[in-house]
């Protein structure tokens, strides 16, 4: 990767340890800073509370180990962070408001992250 997220922090929500580690280190590669890879969405919002810790993006696992990310992605939504799901399982765990937000399915290659986190972040 060519260093195109430098400067940019992302927050990795996931509870799959493997998925988790290829994200970070796809971001890493592009520059990014990581901030996690966190498993539950207590722990996504925990980190959200704290003003110094806004992040400039976000990816979020829709299944968590607590549940879902829909809690974290309206309250990244109420911020002005702009985020990305991946999905095992499609658009059927989503509510009909975060159905058009931008997913990838699993399986997902470590490029496909960063272009859309790239076009997230254009915006």
């Amino acid at each position: 990767m060519n260093g195109s997220l430098a400067g940019r922090t992302v927050l990795v929500v996931e509870d799959d340890w493997f998925i988790a580690s290829y994200v970070t280190d796809a971001l890493g590669d592009a520059g990014a800073r990581v901030a996690g890879p966190l498993p539950t969405a207590d722990q996504a919002l925990d980190r959200l509370a704290a003003p110094d810790a806004l992040p400039d993006a976000a990816t979020l696992n829709i299944r968590l180990l607590d549940g879902d990310s829909l809690p974290v992605a309206r309250r990244l939504d109420e911020l002005g962070v702009p985020f990305l799901f991946l999905s095992a399982s499609g658009d059927t765990a989503l509510t009909p408001e975060m159905r058009e937000r931008p997913r990838l399915d699993k399986p997902f290659a470590g490029f496909q992250v960063v272009r859309a986190l790239e076009e997230l972040l254009r915006t």
